[in-house]
């Protein structure tokens, strides 16, 4: 198997540690306790280096041990957004439009977005993103969406002259915290979902970017491309894997991967997930898709999903989601309200 893992060093630091050290250095900390472990020195950042994902989620934990208050990941969203010292950044500040920048975030994912996949779904004039872990991220995975969602906010600000109004719903619980998630991600925000999704009308994208220069662009993509790295994570295989059969054994997806069972599991674990996490995880986003977003009954996304009877059906649901068809539709009745008129 080849897939990109913890170890390949393909992250520009001028993207991603020079942030972290902007914005741990004004809050107080001190660069070397937060370059401490990384393997990461000043002089790769000045030199314009690259660091592995588990370099970087190092320097992420760092920061949230080092950094005084609540909005650590939130800061380095922002600056993260503003930063064009990187020609990926670039090109996405001097688009047509924020469509186009979300377009661009997909050709370059793996420099814009590291640890964070999201499956795109467009639905009744209305734009989803279920976010899924490109990397095991244990006890980081709050900390690194943070990061995602702030970025992804700020950088429709910088695109546009005006935040776009995302909807947010997280899978964890309403922290006490919640100022910085209005400050940052406005009002619009939904806690113990299911899963970890992003909503928006999909016309409030479409608008031209006040910052528009499309020979700029074109310059930044021409140096950007030489970056594009065309691998997927391992567990972004084994998702793509169970999604096209979804009832395939561990062996059959293992067969799949040229690769044995057993190294498989073990590949799994030392990502931090395992074939049945992968697998209830697929299935419950297909769920979410019939259900919340098509608005399909019991028995239409039953037949879609290749689940045999109605009452398969309600046990699978609740084991994949933790609720009920009904009860799933009420704690995300949230996200179908964006398709309204306006």
């Amino acid at each position: 198997m080849t897939y990109l893992n913890y170890q390949d060093k393909y992250l520009p630091l001028e993207l991603y540690a020079a942030t972290v050290v902007d914005v741990c250095i004004a809050r107080g900390v001190n660069i070397n306790k937060l370059l401490r472990g990384t393997g990461v020195f000043k002089a790769d950042i000045i030199k314009g280096e690259h660091a592995s994902p588990s370099q970087i989620l190092r320097l992420f934990s760092n920061a949230q041990a080092l950094t005084p208050g609540y909005d650590c990941a939130f800061q380095i969203g922002r600056r993260l957004a503003a930063n064009q010292q990187n020609t990926v950044m670039q090109a996405l500040h001097y688009s047509r439009s924020f469509e186009e920048s979300l377009r661009l975030v997909t050709l370059f994912e793996n420099i814009c977005s590291p640890f964070i996949a999201a499956t795109f779904i467009k639905q009744n004039g209305s734009g989803y993103w279920l976010l899924k872990q490109k990397l095991g991220l244990g006890k980081l995975e709050q900390f690194v969406m943070e990061i995602f969602c702030t970025a992804l906010v700020s950088l429709s600000q910088h695109v546009l002259g005006h935040r776009v109004k995302f909807y947010f719903g997280f899978q964890w619980q309403k922290p006490k915290q919640i100022q910085e998630y209005e400050e940052n991600l406005g009002y619009r925000t939904y806690f113990e979902q299911p899963a970890n999704v992003i909503a928006v009308q999909w016309s409030s994208l479409a608008k031209s970017n006040v910052n528009r220069n499309d020979l700029l662009k074109r310059h930044a993509i021409h140096k950007a491309n030489k970056l594009i790295m065309c691998k997927f994570s391992l567990l972004e295989h084994v998702r793509y894997l169970i999604a096209g059969s979804p009832i395939a054994p561990l062996p059959q997806i293992a067969e799949q991967l040229k690769t044995s069972p057993a190294t498989l599991k073990r590949k799994l674990k030392e990502h931090g997930s395992s074939f049945k996490q992968l697998h209830d995880e697929v299935r419950k986003h297909q769920a979410i898709h019939c259900l919340i977003l098509q608005g399909l009954n019991n028995e239409q996304s039953a037949l879609l999903m290749d689940i045999s009877d109605a009452t398969n059906f309600r046990r699978s649901i609740k084991r994949w989601t933790g609720y009920t068809p009904s009860e799933l539709k009420k704690t995300c009745d949230f996200l179908p309200l964006i398709v309204l008129p306006s």
